[in-house]
């Protein structure tokens, strides 16, 4: 995964991003982390900053599109895009002779309209509307891209595909907005794996509440926890720790860690001795949680000695 930097004079934040990025929490929290990097990409002036690691990525390279399900976040990029496809097929039609036969021959009725209202025993005057390009493009229509509305997975799929089929100069970024409004937990995860074999440049992010998904980035308690936050204490953790380091207790610490985020991201994360398999697992994602300053509530009732001084020492030193 890599990490995205994100800043601007109002907005700050870190993101880890693979090509299937899953984000989660409320649109309420996202809104303006997704309008903020929709501004980025918009190739307009901005005072946003968007660094990979220490690299600047360039605008320019990239188109930005949103597919959203909540009226919280408006899209209208698919509907865009099957506008311009339409039209450009209509600037296509017009180049054909027949096209320009049709114009003639519609001159032609409008001059014989006129003649019969001097001719006919009919007491009214009629018109023909003059030929605009307008009568015949908003007669074109096409079953692949007429539905407004997107459905079904299918109707997803077709939409993604729709937008890249008519953005292959640069790289391509989604951001699918509670694709669980339409799909249910099968679906979604079809939905899912379809991505992971689509096209490499093209990167996904998905909001989702799902619980089923695992999160790579959870807004918690007004700021956005992943893996990140937590491996950056590593050294720090070493130099805490009651007892040696092992480096495949701390990832699964971490992996636990992301999960008791993600499961309580709309409450507060309760830990206590029980949370996981074994105490000292414990102590590596208690200590993780004081380090990184993640708000939590501690239940004390069953921490045995000599840990209990130590996670005493911790809690003194956060008040």
């Amino acid at each position: 995964m890599r990490e995205w930097h994100i800043q601007s004079n109002t907005i700050s934040f870190t993101l880890l991003i693979d090509q299937i990025t899953i984000l989660k929490g409320s649109l309420k929290d996202w809104k303006e982390n997704l309008s903020t990097l929709q501004s980025y990409f918009g190739h307009g002036k901005t005072d946003i900053l968007l660094l990979e690691n220490q690299t600047l990525i360039p605008k320019q390279d990239y188109n930005f599109y949103s597919i959203s399900f909540s009226e919280q976040f408006i899209s209208t990029d698919l509907l865009e895009i099957k506008k311009e496809l339409k039209q450009a097929f209509s600037v296509q039609l017009q180049l054909s002779p027949f096209y320009k036969q049709f114009v003639e021959i519609w001159d032609d009725l409008v001059e014989e309209v006129e003649f019969l209202n001097t001719h006919s025993s009919i007491p009214y005057d009629f018109a023909l509307t003059p030929f605009k390009d307008k009568l015949i493009s908003d007669q074109i229509n096409s079953n692949e891209i007429v539905s407004k509305n997107i459905i079904t997975l299918q109707d997803l799929i077709n939409g993604v595909e729709l937008i890249e089929n008519s953005s292959k100069d640069k790289l391509n970024i989604f951001a699918i907005i509670y694709p669980e409004t339409i799909l249910n937990s099968k679906e979604l995860e079809e939905f899912t794996d379809y991505l992971k074999n689509h096209k490499k440049y093209t990167r996904f992010m998905i909001l989702t509440e799902q619980q089923k998904v695992l999160s790579d980035n959870t807004f918690y308690k007004k700021q956005i926890i992943n893996r990140l936050k937590f491996i950056n204490t590593k050294q720090l953790l070493i130099d805490t720790l009651p007892f040696e380091f092992e480096e495949d207790l701390f990832f699964r610490a971490v992996n636990w860690s992301m999960s008791l985020v993600d499961k309580y991201r709309d409450e507060t994360v309760i830990l206590a001795n029980n949370t996981v398999d074994n105490f000292k697992n414990f102590i590596y994602i208690f200590t993780l949680f004081i380090l990184t300053n993640i708000p939590f509530i501690f239940d004390d009732a069953t921490i045995p000695a000599p840990y209990d001084k130590y996670i005493a020492k911790l809690l003194g030193e956060t008040v």
